[in-house]
């Protein structure tokens, strides 16, 4: 974090990805669906029109059904790769997340053919959305890269040694294999030597380096923690894992091709399937697309495969792993291209700390007096909200989609396909019905709340005080844009990165960036270029908050490219399961493994016992119906769907369905009464001098502060002048000394007529701890601290008050100091009632006063 920023791994302009090797792409897709059709023409004058047909009407589809879940596993086993490596971080991401991410990643390896590089960029921006650290995504991309290229090698090891049918070929295919072995070889070394160079503070070796097109990749590989890339066990569960998705490849060319009658051997299967991956990998043709088609049909075929079949079952193979995921992809990876292209239009400034003021102003085409309210409103639209979110009302297709993703849904929509696949039609608009059901009640509840929940949010507004047209304004949080000068006071929240222009006593608590527990003091300047976050003391930072001061601050990243908004993308999963949704999948997952558990039992009894495979493969699915609990999820919506009735009819909204249940389990709901048994609202109820009686003097000097001062707007100084709002002209602002949370006290310095004063306004208990006497006796001093009469109402409120309303209410008190500008001693003149008066002129610096407290030894700030 406290590094320079570090490259991005992007696909498409600006990212890692050059833009020559994706033309190269495109070229060669279109090349390889030349050679997809040169194939398909080929084999179809070669053979007979009425094989074709015949293998169409004797087609079973119940081994198609068996090769559709086949490579459904495929993606399974992909996601396992990545678990496998994120298991061993404190990350976690649901498994379905990377199920999500295996269609996606391969919808656009397709659309974008980059050699795999624009996958591997959509992956790693999607488990960086979902929370993961750049490191283990680093090291999600070198596992699966070293382990895919070593579970092919193996696989293709055992085909070949399983085949007795290649012949003259035999040489030519070890040859080939022998090639592969070597890059595959000087791949996994450059990556163990990449990743291990960078734990030892080594940078990417030169020659590569050198490249601008791969110095982005090497950087960002080089960040995978050698703890978890070159883990044996992490290694060895990916090598397993990636094996057996070539194993499931195979399985499904040979389950289509009994889907076509051909009674093929798995072995056979198996080796003519690796043959094919050995030349779709050494192809310069992305996908290998027409190479595998080539290459699959013509070793089908050395083993007796009828021409005819070898080509059908190899287009419907591609069919099954290539076009039919493409869609699925499409809409699962909407949501990353989104983001990827928004953070492609926003540029970040690199090293903005290190800028002169002036160069950064000229960078961003700003001035030191803010935008203009046009210019302002076209770098809104171009840059979009200054929001860590995207403030989107809740659509309707995605509350459907969440209530669909409880596995309990999802073995009864299984269960009503598979009815619908073996003949049961009935079985199956009986089981969909009931899902439907379920699903819409519980859906449109959950729509409803949301839906009102957005509205409700869209009318609380945080409002940033900024420069427009040189004029100070209010504008809402997300319309901050860069280029915008805002003005920051104590108390205040920064609302996006920012280098400070001016700074008088500004300190700003960063903790939850760095970690420090004392604010930080924040000024003008340049700081180094390599300086980490801590250390750029010209920088403020969205999410950290103004302890004391004033400052003008330049904006220069907002929304999610500020460093906040990254910790916070990270930080932004999913709500917490409740109990009750915890054990309802968990019950569904026991209900699943029962089911998959007893299935592969009957499956193997039959085997073992020569029964046909299809009455088995119908026995086993009537079986799996026959296990799910079809009326459960309807009987779960209506339940919990009457409870949002009965809550709705006591002024209650439910956000979530499933939060009723741990709302009836509470014994005690302790919630906070700010708002709801106040109105919210400060009133001032009068104001009173030490004897308790009432004084215009003190109000007047009350809205005076509050009037003058340039801090914080709070509901104090708003109940001040809404009671008295002073003349313009009876005054002149010469100074101030802000806010701070330590001294809880705020004084301005101002001259009316000959008379230079300073008026303080604070914390009850801190403004009279400064004080040394009370009007009306300004000759009397006290050794201890001034205490409120016994006829002020002051002390009785204060007494009678909870220690925490004590500390959050504050009171204009007269009082008494002795002061002095730097170089000049107190004396008789430099005294006063309720203000201080000094003959000599200040500076109208707050920074060059030095004030005294009279008969102690230590300064203080009044």
């Amino acid at each position: 974090m406290g590094r320079p920023r570090r490259p991005t791994l992007r696909s498409g302009p600006g990212g890692g990805v050059p833009d020559a090797p994706v033309r190269r792409g495109w070229r060669g897709w279109g090349f390889g669906l030349a050679l997809l059709a040169a194939v398909i023409l080929v084999v179809t004058r070669a053979s007979e029109e009425r094989e074709f047909a015949r293998l169409l009407k004797e087609s079973a589809p119940a081994w198609q059904l068996v090769a559709a879940l086949l490579q459904a596993a495929t993606y399974l086993s992909q996601s396992a790769v990545w678990r496998a490596v994120l298991r061993r971080t404190r990350f976690r991401v649901p498994l379905g997340a990377l199920y999500s991410l295996s269609f996606a990643k391969l919808f656009i390896d397709q659309a974008l053919p980059s050699a795999g590089i624009s996958g591997a960029a959509l992956i790693v921006h999607g488990l960086e959305r979902r929370g993961v650290g750049r490191g283990p995504v680093m090291a999600c991309v070198v596992v699966e890269t070293m382990t895919n290229y070593t579970a092919l090698i193996l696989a293709l090891l055992v085909a070949l040694g399983m085949a007795d049918w290649l012949g003259e070929a035999r040489g030519l295919v070890w040859a080939a294999t022998a090639v592969l072995i070597a890059l595959s070889g000087a791949l996994i070394l450059f990556l163990v030597r990449l990743t291990r160079g960078a734990s030892a503070g080594r940078s990417p070796p030169h020659g590569f380096a050198r490249i601008p097109s791969a110095r982005t990749l090497l950087h960002a590989l080089s960040e995978a923690p050698p703890e978890l890339a070159h883990s044996p066990r992490v290694l060895t569960e990916a090598t397993g894992f990636n094996f057996i998705i070539h194993l499931l490849d195979a399985a499904t060319l040979w389950a289509l091709l009994r889907a076509l009658g051909v009674d093929a051997a798995p072995t056979g299967v198996f080796t003519a399937f690796m043959l094919s991956a050995l030349a779709r990998t050494l192809g310069v043709i992305p996908g290998g697309l027409g190479t595998f088609e080539a290459a699959s049909t013509g070793t089908l075929t050395l083993m007796g495969v009828p021409l005819a079949a070898a080509l059908s079952a190899t287009v419907l193979f591609r069919g099954l792993s290539f076009y039919l995921p493409l869609l699925p992809g499409l809409w699962l990876s909407r949501g990353e291209l989104r983001e990827q292209r928004e953070a492609a239009r926003l540029p970040a400034i690199e090293r903005y700390w290190a800028l002169a003021p002036l160069t950064l102003l000229d960078a961003l085409r700003a001035s030191p007096d803010g935008l203009a309210q046009d210019e302002a409103a076209r770098r809104r639209e171009l840059h979009g909200s200054n929001a860590l979110e995207e403030a989107r009302r809740p659509s309707r297709l995605r509350v459907v989609w969440l209530q669909l993703k409880s596995p309990l849904v999802l073995l009864l929509v299984v269960a009503a396909v598979i009815s619908a696949f073996t003949g049961d039609w009935t079985d199956a608009l009986i089981v969909l019905a009931i899902v439907l059901g379920s699903v819409l009640l519980g859906s449109s509840r959950e729509y409803k709340a949301q839906a009102t929940i957005a509205r409700l949010r869209e009318r609380i507004v945080t409002g940033v005080k900024v420069l427009r047209g040189g004029r100070a304004a209010t504008v809402p949080l997300p319309d901050i844009v860069p280029g915008d000068v805002v003005l920051l006071s104590a108390g205040s929240m920064v609302p996006a990165d920012a280098r400070v222009l001016e700074a008088t006593d500004l300190f700003v608590s960063q903790a939850v960036l760095t970690g420090e527990s004392f604010p930080v003091e924040k000024r003008p300047g340049v700081a180094a270029p390599e300086a980490a976050l801590a250390e750029r003391d010209n920088c403020v930072f969205r999410g950290t908050h103004v302890r004391n001061g004033t400052g003008r601050c330049l904006v220069v990243t907002t929304g999610r490219n500020t460093a906040f908004g990254a910790i916070a993308g990270r930080l932004a999963l999913r709500a917490p399961e409740t109990e009750f949704e915890r054990g309802l999948r968990q019950f569904g997952y026991v209900l699943l493994t029962t089911m998959v558990v007893m299935v592969l039992g009957v499956v193997a009894a039959n085997v073992l016992l020569n029964r046909p495979p299809v009455e088995t493969l119908l026995f086993c699915l009537a079986l799996a119906v026959g296990l799910s609990p079809e009326l459960l999820p309807a009987i779960l919506s209506v339940n919990l769907s009457a409870g949002s009735q009965a809550m709705a009819a006591r002024g209650v909204l439910v956000r979530r369905l499933s939060a009723i249940e741990n709302l009836g389990s509470m014994d005690v709901l302790c919630t906070d009464k700010t708002g709801t048994l106040t109105e919210g609202v400060v009133s001032l109820q009068g104001a009173y001098d030490a004897q308790g009686a009432r004084s215009e003097d003190v109000l007047a000097l009350a809205s005076l502060n509050a009037w003058l001062q340039a801090g914080m707007a709070n509901p104090l100084d708003d109940a001040l002048l809404r009671a008295r709002r002073p003349a313009p002209g009876t005054a002149d602002k010469l100074g101030e000394i802000p806010y701070d949370f330590v001294r809880k006290r705020l004084s301005v310095i101002v001259r009316q007529g000959d008379d230079v004063r300073l008026v303080t306004k604070g914390a009850f208990a801190q403004v009279l701890e400064a004080c040394t006497g009370s009007w009306p006796s300004p000759t009397r001093r006290r050794r201890a601290p001034a205490r409120p009469s016994p006829g002020c109402p002051g002390g009785a409120w204060t007494s009678s008050s909870s220690p925490a309303t004590a500390a959050g209410w504050r009171s204009t008190w007269p009082a008494r100091w002795a002061w002095a500008p730097r170089g000049c001693s107190p004396g008789p003149s430099c005294t006063s009632s309720a203000t201080r008066r000094c003959g000599t002129r200040p500076s109208g610096r707050s920074s060059s006063w030095r004030w005294t407290r009279r008969r102690r030894s230590a300064s203080s700030w009044p």
